[in-house]
């Protein structure tokens, strides 16, 4: 009842203002000559998509994380960096408008997480005020969307069932940019150029795909493993193929082996039977995706151990700039050379590295390099804050329920992808990454809430058996 009333006193009257001031600007940009019929429908969509979001700020967490690995479809927007930027806002504003009008208070899960994220905040701050010259990037800003998704998880996530809606909406969102991403590769398959047949998908580069076909494949996982609609299980027994045979095309060898290892993780923390059902399906992926894969690629695939060893191909070029990054550093080790500044420098000086419009290609590298031993620590205090409730909660779910152990498993799988390909890429301001941070916060609480509801339960059961026991005394 509350949020109907909600809806009615406070809800109404702010949207049908900003749909007075939406339509009266219209009018101006159209008379002006400014606004086209293409900018009009995403108004359109805009405003449809504002309402929906007021009504129930999850929905805007959902359509946030769907359009993630779909980027590539979503148009620019004068005055904001990004289409999610805007819906992150507005999802945000209408969480605490409604927190504020329910009485409700936020979830503060872990504080030492909350006070972590605002200090690299306060960073990225400080570096950007450092900067003598203009970068690509507002990383301030960049990070303090990542710090509000972390918030909204924790406030919007509150049951199992949400969090296994976000999930498939995500493999679900995942598959149209694979399958984009499939039809572009079948076009270029002649083309005489390596990085050519390799799928971009909506995401944008190939590498990126990768990660996020691999992270896909981990929640295919818990569905196949532990939902109990066949129909569902049998979709995500395809989306599972499908997906690893587009993490083999899409030529990303970091993200394929990282894989192997999270793959093992999660299947020998199973705790249901039926496990070698899973392999023989990993090795159905392996036969499908050789027929599909051209020559060129198989024979790329396979120098892999000799570039290792020899630091040849791409990996010798990773080593050289991981070099040139650490004697930049050098330069200012305290609070680094200013975020982003390593792009811009090596693009101004040429004797530093031989090719430009490069990035560092290693996370924790980048956060040295450009933010000082300062970020960095912050940085893996915040991983490792994330890792330890992770782990704290798939030891307390043992004691209440396996499927939250597959969960908490899940995430924490997904999160080890993104870590482990931050070796190779810079993922620090990847949004599934800090996704995955926040879900730590989410299923700690969720599970402690489950445990101390059943600890209750269990001792007013004991309760109960005891005053029995004794008025049986008492009457014997």
């Amino acid at each position: 009842m509350s949020n109907i009333n909600f809806s009615h006193r406070l809800f109404n009257p702010l949207l049908i203002a900003c749909l007075i001031m939406v339509s009266i600007l219209i009018g101006i940009g159209v008379g002006a000559g400014y606004i086209t019929l293409s900018m009009l429908i995403l108004l359109f969509l805009a405003i449809v998509f504002t309402v929906l979001i007021f009504r129930s700020p999850y929905i805007g967490l959902v359509v946030l994380v769907s359009l993630v690995p779909t980027v590539q479809i979503l148009p620019d927007i004068p005055f904001f960096s990004s289409f999610l930027m805007v819906i992150g806002g507005v999802t945000l504003v209408s969480q605490i408008m409604q927190s504020i009008a329910l009485h409700k208070r936020f979830h503060l899960t872990s504080k030492w997480m909350y006070l972590l994220t605002a200090l690299l905040i306060i960073i990225m701050l400080i570096g950007q005020l450092r900067l003598s010259v203009a970068v690509d990037r507002n990383f301030f800003l960049t990070f303090s969307q990542l710090g509000i998704l972390i918030f909204l998880c924790d406030q919007l996530i509150i049951s199992k069932r949400k969090l296994e809606m976000l999930m498939l909406i995500y493999i679900l969102a995942v598959q149209i940019s694979a399958l984009s991403g499939f039809f572009a590769y079948l076009g270029n398959l002649n083309s005489l150029l390596p990085y050519e047949f390799r799928p971009r998908g909506l995401v944008g580069n190939a590498n990126g795909l990768g990660i996020h076909l691999s992270v896909s494949m981990v929640m295919a996982y818990y569905f196949i493993r532990n939902h109990d609609s066949r129909p569902i299980k049998f979709l995500l027994v395809l989306s599972f193929i499908f997906s690893g045979v587009m993490l083999f095309i899409s030529g990303s060898r970091g993200a394929l082996l990282f894989y192997i290892p999270v793959f093992l993780y999660q299947v020998l923390n199973d705790q249901k039977s039926g496990r070698l059902k899973i392999i023989l399906l990993i090795l159905l992926v392996a036969v499908l995706a050789v027929n599909f894969l051209p020559t060129k690629y198989l024979d790329r695939m396979s120098q892999i151990p000799a570039s290792l060893m020899g630091a040849t191909d791409t990996v010798g070029l990773r080593l050289n700039i991981w070099k040139v990054a650490i004697d930049l550093w050098k330069q200012s080790p305290v609070l680094g050379i200013g975020p982003g500044m390593f792009y811009v420098l090596t693009n101004q000086n040429y004797s530093l590295l031989d090719r430009s419009g490069l990035a560092v290609h290693n996370m924790y590298i980048t956060f040295l390099t450009e933010n000082g031993i300062i970020g960095l620590v912050i940085y893996l205090s915040i991983v490792f804050t994330s890792l330890i409730l992770y782990f704290k909660t798939i030891s307390l779910a043992k004691r209440i329920d396996p499927t939250w152990v597959a969960m908490a498993v899940t995430w924490l799988s997904a999160l080890f992808i993104q870590l482990l390909n931050g070796t190779k890429a810079n993922g620090s301001y990847d949004k599934i990454q800090w996704l995955c941070l926040g879900m730590s916060l989410v299923l700690w609480r969720l599970v402690t809430g489950i445990t101390r509801l059943k600890d209750h339960s269990r001792k007013e059961k004991q309760e109960e058996i005891s005053s029995n026991l004794s008025k049986e005394k008492y009457l014997k």
